[in-house]
């Protein structure tokens, strides 16, 4: 698009082109966030490949989740990064056209897709890694429980066994009189 000078000088033009910057810069920030957190949580599918276990608590990945979440309501809900703005709106359709080119040279939408599948295949590893941490803890839980068990049973038989074969010193033998 080739534009002459007062076009260019023009505030509306300046402002559609900041408003696509702007959106990309600040799809930029949460697609490094998500890469930092990518990188953190790569290496836990190689753990639990190789080991069956994964080094982590449960507590780390609801942490890690809970990240996640903030970013993809940052990308979705909060973020207004797929909103076009009400001044660009209003403006001329010139306006809204540049802006529009701007914003699709950018890639912004295609960005937005594609951290929106990144989001859900670390969704997907970490409700994995969860349900395999509680299932790991509730395991722990039913061995601690049937050794609880265990030793009840033992305690009852020994009960059992002080009630019908024990008598204690103090009391003399019972004598049959006849």
């Amino acid at each position: 698009m080739v534009a002459g000078r007062g076009f260019a000088e023009d505030p509306l033009v300046k402002l559609a082109i900041s408003f696509a910057l702007a959106q990309s810069t600040k799809l930029s920030v949460l697609e490094e966030r998500t890469r930092v957190l990518g990188r953190q949580l790569s290496r836990l599918p190689v753990y639990l490949a190789e080991t069956g276990d994964v080094p982590v608590s449960e507590k780390q990945i609801m942490k890690h989740m809970g990240t996640l979440f903030q970013s993809m309501s940052a990308v979705n809900l909060l973020g207004r990064v797929l909103d076009t703005p009400d001044s660009i709106t209003s403006a001329p359709d010139n306006i809204g056209s540049l802006y529009k080119s701007v914003y699709e040279y950018l890639e912004v939408l295609q960005r937005v897709h594609l951290l929106n599948d990144r989001f859900s295949v670390m969704q997907e590893l970490l409700d994995i890694l969860r349900v395999h941490v509680q299932k790991s803890y509730y395991s722990r839980l039913e061995y601690a429980v049937m050794w609880l068990v265990g030793v009840c049973a033992v305690v009852a038989m020994g009960q059992l066994v002080a009630l019908f074969f024990w008598e204690p010193p103090w009391q003399p033998p019972e004598s049959s009189q006849g």
